[in-house]
């Protein structure tokens, strides 16, 4: 009821009466800036005319804003005098508000920007600015970018959908317009005879070869940050070991999520995933200890005793090896070690000759992270030293980030112990390597005093190599109308494997000859389980299910008779096919030109149309 009005104020001209209680205003919890495209959750309450809650308002409330795009455009009901809800705005808007309104309920919310996204990428290896990732700008910001290859990179150019919108796509640095969400990337191609440990490992080494720091968890000599650091033999491990774990992912996913498919590195039972930044220590103390490091560093036998305990603990002895080489020959050893994707822990040793002859005064580890034969150039992760890059300890946990540093390579004859061995001659210049005096030795280094009057040469002293024990694939085809053991039988074939069960995620792609009698031969294959396809111009694609590559072992598939007459290579045999063999009937076919010519006996004939119509309406295996 309405109370009475001794004062005579409510007239009947009023639209509405205000009562004590009822909702006269919606009123919005803060919200803050968003992106543009991308639901958020906004909370309403209905309030009366002396800011109360309305627990009796039930109803419903409309939805505008300045951009005009947002959705829904009504609330559900409100229970109890307040509605939270998702919404969505989908272009950006500098200083945007939200307004409800219901009769004559309303209420705005407060300013709040709603940007789009600008996506930073990479492809190749080097960084950006801003750093790879996303980030918000407001519409239309003018937003400026530069792109910096790693040391054996150099930048190639930016694309995005849009090229009008960068400024100079040649530029490192230049300016790219953000009136939409974007994705702009950096590409970046090797210098001219580099070969480097390939990157862009989704799970998760997006920049090559690792570049872990010794410098953190107080991994010295005394266990504090005052002492001698002493792992950088665990470390240059950790670098090669994180990186053929990220390789062979078989379904990748970035961390922070946790998934691990390929166990060579683990969590260590921590809630973290195996290739998160935290897991970085772990890794390196569960290696430090496997190796004996002490506070005289790491002895090269101790490091190749526990990289294979390493492997048997993971269970990965029989897909890897571990080789250790004394004053390693850069062409003939390190060079196509690196190269046959095989990863090469380098010993670099200390020398000083102020005797007569040389003396080992200390040594230091380092992973090979390239190559470069034509200049005799190495790149290195080094774990004490960056000389370009972020070099603050625990920065390169995160594998982004990473400083490969290049340094040349000459022979000296005769080397400190006698045969010829290799040189960094530049790599000690203007470096304080007293933190390595009498650390990480091995057999042939007998150690010496070192003297600060003298100058330190740099000797390659030792490659611990770990090398991956691939599989082989040798698979059987078999023709139909080509008699047998003749050169009807050799063709080209693509064959790609994918992780089972899932043929939108190929593992590899390469190409096969087969030989007279139907057989070819794939080497350098990552042990595992994969369905396994090939596919050539004139025929369907095959598919095999459940292959299991064993390391050192060569797996027999069978793929059995091919389907031919697939003339235009599109996995299917229709009418677009029977009119290309009709195009040239009866016509004599080159040699390699036979894409109607099922049996290669050089003509279109109706042998040919035989095969075509036996597998009419037919498609590949390979066909989504």
């Amino acid at each position: 009821a309405i109370p009475a009005d001794p004062y005579n104020l409510l007239t009947t001209s009023h639209k509405r009466i205000i009562v004590h209680g009822e909702a006269v205003s919606f009123v919005f919890d803060t919200i803050a800036d968003q992106e543009a495209g991308v639901p958020f959750e906004i909370t309403i309450t209905a309030h009366d005319a002396e800011g109360i809650v309305d627990a009796s308002y039930t109803g419903k409330a409309n939805l505008t804003d300045l951009t005009g795009t947002i959705s829904p455009t009504t609330t559900g009901n409100f229970t109890q005098g307040v509605w939270t809800g998702e919404v969505t705005i989908t272009k950006a808007y500098t200083d945007n508000t939200i307004t409800a309104s219901h009769g004559g309920i309303t209420g705005p919310s407060n300013d709040f920007d709603v940007d789009y996204t600008l996506t930073m990428a990479v492809n190749g290896i080097g960084t950006t600015t801003p750093a790879v990732g996303s980030h918000n700008y407001a519409a239309g910001t003018v937003v400026p970018i530069t792109a910096t290859p790693d040391n054996e990179w150099q930048f190639v150019n930016w694309t995005t959908a849009n090229m009008s919108e960068i400024a100079n796509a040649t530029e490192a640095s230049t300016t790219v317009t953000v009136d939409e969400h974007k994705t702009v990337t950096a590409k970046f191609a090797l210098l001219p005879g580099w070969y480097c440990k390939p990157g862009n490992w989704t799970d998760y080494a997006l920049s090559g070869m690792p570049d872990f720091d010794q410098k953190q968890d107080n991994w010295t000599d005394n266990g504090t940050e005052t002492g001698n650091w002493t792992y950088c033999g665990p470390v240059a491990v950790a670098n090669s070991l994180w990186w053929f774990d990220s390789k062979n992912e078989p379904s990748p996913v970035p961390p922070p999520t946790i998934n691990d498919h390929y166990g060579l590195v683990t969590n260590f039972s921590n809630p973290w995933d195996d290739h998160c930044a935290q897991n970085v220590m772990p890794l390196v103390n569960n290696l430090a200890s496997l190796m004996n490091t002490s506070s005289s560093g790491t002895n090269v036998m101790d490091m190749q005793q526990g990289i294979r305990d390493y492997l048997n603990n993971t269970g990965y002895a029989a897909n890897y090896n571990e080789t250790t080489m004394l004053w390693p020959d850069f062409n003939l050893f390190i060079e196509p070690k690196v190269e046959r994707c095989e990863d090469v822990v380098l010993l670099l040793g200390f020398y000083q000759n102020y005797t007569g002859y040389y003396e080992h005064v200390g040594g230091h580890y380092v992973t090979v992270a390239g190559v470069n034969s034509n200049t005799s150039q190495l790149g290195i992760s080094d774990p004490y030293f960056d000389s370009v890059g972020n070099a603050t300890p625990g920065v390169h946990n995160d594998t982004q980030y990473v400083s490969h540093d290049i340094y040349n390579v000459t022979q000296i004859i005769p080397g400190p112990g006698g045969p010829p061995c290799w040189a960094l001659p530049d790599y000690a210049v203007g470096k304080n390597i007293t933190n390595f005096i009498g650390q990480n030795g091995g057999p042939s280094l007998p150690p010496g005093a070192y003297n600060q009057a003298f100058p330190v040469v740099t000797i390659i002293d030792y490659a611990v190599v770990v090398s991956p024990i691939t599989a082989t694939l040798e698979g059987n085809v078999s023709f139909n109308g080509r008699g047998t053991n003749n050169a009807k039988w050799i063709e080209s074939f693509v064959v790609k494997s994918f992780e089972h069960g899932n043929l939108s995620h190929v593992l590899w792609t390469t190409n096969a000859t087969t030989n007279n009698t139907g057989v070819f031969t794939i080497t350098g294959l990552t042990p595992g389980t994969y369905d396994v396809g090939i596919k050539n111009w004139t025929c369907l694609s095959e598919k095999v299910t459940n292959v299991t590559l064993s390391a050192g072992v060569t797996t027999v598939v069978d793929f059995g008779y091919t389907r031919e007459g697939d003339s235009n290579n599109d996995d299917w045999i229709t009418g677009a096919d029977r009119s290309i063999l009709y195009t040239d009937w009866g016509k004599t076919v080159p040699p390699g030109t036979w894409h109607a010519d099922f049996n290669r006996d050089g003509w279109l004939t109706g042998a040919d149309r035989s095969f075509m119509y036996t597998c009419w309406g037919q498609h590949g295996d390979l066909v989504g």
